[in-house]
């Protein structure tokens, strides 16, 4: 079986959440988590949404965003060790991004494959 390693980078994007639930809840994030090859389910280690929303997990390839590879519903606050199955596998870059409830890309992490 090979091994991947799923490395963050830097926060592509985030974009800023206007209204009281984004300044009573905390800023949105994505910290991403480790996980055995690109066949499994990805796993992000947290996600701090500032209202209810979804991730989805994108193909990133050359800085540019693709097909949706799968989502997972979020609950405001902190989620931890969230797992969004990918509807087929993947060796290629890929970018998480949250969304808030109205659809809104509020937070973004690039999520690198790298082989063993």
């Amino acid at each position: 079986m090979k091994l991947a390693t799923l490395i963050t980078s830097a926060v592509i994007a985030a974009t800023s959440v206007t209204g009281s639930a984004a300044a009573a809840s905390g800023q949105n994030e994505i910290k991403a988590h480790t996980f055995q090859d690109s066949h499994h389910p990805v796993q992000l280690h947290t996600v701090n949404a500032a209202e209810n929303g979804y991730v989805e997990i994108i193909d990133y390839v050359a800085g540019k965003k693709g097909n949706v590879l799968g989502s997972t519903d979020i609950e405001a606050g902190m989620n931890e060790q969230v797992r969004v199955q990918i509807s087929s596998p993947t060796f290629r870059d890929m970018i998480a991004v949250l969304y808030d409830a109205n659809g809104n890309p509020v937070a973004s992490k690039k999520l690198v494959i790298e082989e063993d």
